[in-house]
Parts: structure tokens; C-alpha cells; sequence
């Protein structure tokens, strides 16, 4: 941002990525103009899901059977019918890069349950972001459960929260019509 003399931004972060935008609503308030926080994580550290993200993901990477791809995208999906030919060609060939399956480890040590405890957001972390905050959720969302987002929404001052019924971890991805008219009303809302 500094590069590009960028002072302010609207901040749009799934699942890592919404924890990470938190994190920056949080520390960096004055460089946040909105966020949007799409099935974040950061929240909750509940073991099976984090082994089954661990195990998924690794299996994806270090393997080159494109099936363990396809598997890894469909514990994201309410419907597996989402999980296309043409995303898991894509994922399959990022799972690859030499510099993906390099720093495998290091992607997935927020599931190491001390790393994770370490870098958790708090309900008091979460009631520093000042910035005007949109929450959306799949009510399938098999990483997290409605009340941690209805948690992370009321810990958020002045926050709004939309379930997508019949929508796992990717509603921008499940439901994108819906997701799109959502998110740039919320953009047009919050222009200054």
C-alpha cells in the first residue's frame, strides 16, 4: 500500500484471508476503510477440523493424484457439484509450484493447536476494528459452526452478519450472484 501511496482500502479476506484482514483492522485501523470477512477463521481452534484441514491439504500437495485435490475442494462445498474440472486443474497446478509444496509447512502452522492458541483473535481483538465490518457465513460451512460467526459479528461494534442457506466455506464461490449484489452494495454503502 505504501509502494502505491494506497493510504486507505476496502479489505475483502476468505477464510485465512478474512483472519489476516481482520488482523489488519485490528492493528492497522487507519489503513482499513472497510472489510469484508468471508467464512474467517481466527476465531476457534477446534482439533478435528484443524486435522482434517492439515491432512487434506498435505495430501493434496505432496501427492500428485489429482483426485486428493478434488477431495480437498469438496470438504469446502455444501454441493460437491461446485467443485468444477477447471478448479481443480487450478488448485492442483498451485498445489504444485515448487514454492507451494516448500512452504507447506508454514501455511499450515496456524493448525498446530500452540501456533493457533498464539495467534486466536480474542473477543477483545475483535472489539478494537472500527471499520464498518460485513460478515458472511454459509450456514454449511463445515470449518465453523453459525454461532462463531454470530460470536465474531457481536464482538465487531456496529457489524452486519448474512447466512447463506445451502452454502459450505466458499459462499463467494457457492453463491456468487448473491455474494457479488451483496458485497457491492455494502461497498456503495460504505463510500466516503
Amino acid at each position: 500500500m505504501d509502494a502505491q501511496s494506497i493510504k486507505r482500502a476496502h479489505f475483502i479476506g476468505e477464510s485465512l484471508g478474512g483472519w489476516i484482514a481482520a488482523w489488519l483492522g485490528i492493528h492497522h485501523p487507519q489503513r482499513v476503510h472497510t472489510l469484508q470477512l468471508v467464512a474467517a477463521g481466527g476465531t476457534k481452534a477446534h482439533p478435528d477440523v484443524m486435522r482434517k484441514i492439515k491432512e487434506s491439504t498435505r495430501n493434496a500437495v505432496q501427492t500428485d493424484d489429482i483426485d486428493l485435490t478434488r477431495k480437498r475442494l469438496q470438504l469446502l462445498m455444501y454441493d460437491v457439484k461446485n467443485v468444477s474440472d477447471e478448479l481443480v486443474e487450478v488448485r492442483h497446478r498451485i498445489y504444485h509450484q515448487p514454492d507451494f509444496v516448500d512452504n507447506i509447512d508454514h501455511l499450515l502452522c496456524l493448525q498446530e493447536m500452540p501456533v493457533r492458541q498464539r495467534n486466536i483473535l480474542q473477543p477483545e481483538d475483535l472489539a478494537k476494528i472500527t471499520a464498518p465490518t460485513l460478515i458472511v457465513w454459509g450456514r454449511n460451512n463445515p470449518f465453523g459452526d453459525v454461532p462463531e460467526a454470530a460470536a465474531m459479528q457481536s464482538h465487531i461494534r456496529g457489524s452486519s452478519l448474512e447466512l447463506f442457506d445451502a452454502c459450505g466455506h466458499w459462499p463467494q464461490h457457492e453463491q456468487p450472484d448473491r455474494y457479488n449484489e451483496l458485497s457491492l452494495a455494502f461497498l456503495a454503502a460504505n463510500r466516503k
